[in-house]
């Protein structure tokens, strides 16, 4: 056991100088972060699907997450360790922005032998503020074209997140088979989401290229994409948001309870996805 010991540590410790012996530059600079945003939540889909397939006067219900552009601006340090990997952080602060649409159609029997079909249409907008703490291994795939692969993780300290919501509905009234009268509402509310996980863990995944910008190579341009590993809860408490809101209820405490009995689905499961390109520019190096 100790020559296995032994030759175990005599291996690292070989290895690790090795990579270390020819360190080459300490160095920082700034980055830009811009890039687009995505919140998703798999279970708030398959709740929609399950609502429209258990209640027949559901024509249709569907929801969508749309992407919103993002933006962030910090700095970064960087090890170059050998002339291949190089150990980085990049810290951020960004602004992240998403969107979920739902789209609704339903009909149902009213008094006086009329019935009626109601079509919805609504956009919640989610926005934030975070910031983004990342610690990445560069490795150059292509050294003399100083291509790089790149990969690590990171931690995500969010702020307070908020939700716009805006709907519009027509309501036809029938009588007979004919349009007796049509109701066109259009609602707005916007409320401080109270139920959002204040810190979240990230898998980041990039490729990226450096550039030659006079006698050095100072430039970094990296496409990367942030994984989210973890997830959150979702919705607000504000009763003011939850009484004036119709599909974007589903983001009050009240409206995610209703959804979750009528599907059997959890709304606990919300991701923020990003994918960014990561400008790096060194301001000095030794």
């Amino acid at each position: 056991m100790r020559i296995k010991i032994g030759g175990l540590v005599l291996f690292l410790t070989l290895f690790l100088s090795s990579l270390f012996l020819k360190a080459q530059t300490k160095s920082f600079g700034l980055k830009l972060n811009p890039g687009l945003g995505f919140m998703r939540s798999s279970h708030l889909k398959r709740a929609a699907h399950e609502i429209q397939s258990n209640y027949p006067g559901i024509d249709k219900y569907d929801v969508r997450a749309k992407a919103g552009f993002q933006f962030g601006l910090g700095g970064f340090f960087q090890y170059e360790i050998n002339e291949k990997f190089t150990v980085l952080t990049d810290p951020t602060f960004n602004y992240f922005r998403s969107s979920f649409t739902q789209n609704y159609v339903g009909q149902e029997s009213v008094s006086g032998g009329q019935d009626q079909q109601v079509t919805i249409r609504s956009t919640a907008k989610v926005n934030y503020f975070y910031a983004n703490i990342p610690i990445m291994v560069k490795y150059e795939i292509l050294p003399y074209q100083r291509v790089f692969f790149s990969g690590g993780f990171s931690v995500n300290i969010n702020g307070k997140a908020k939700v716009v919501a805006d709907e519009d509905s027509v309501t036809n009234v029938y009588s007979g088979g004919e349009i007796d009268h049509t109701t066109v509402k259009n609602i707005s509310s916007k409320a401080t989401i109270d139920k959002f996980s204040p810190v979240s863990v990230n898998l980041n995944l990039g490729i990226g290229k450096s550039f030659l910008m006079g006698r050095y190579y100072n430039l970094d341009i990296e496409l990367r994409y942030q994984f989210p590993l973890t997830s959150s809860s979702f919705y607000t408490t504000d009763q003011q948001y939850q009484s004036t809101t119709a599909l974007n209820g589903v983001f009050g405490q009240s409206g995610k309870q209703s959804v979750e009995a009528s599907s059997g689905k959890a709304l606990n499961n919300f991701r923020s996805s990003v994918i960014s390109l990561a400008i790096r520019y060194i301001l000095w190096s030794k």
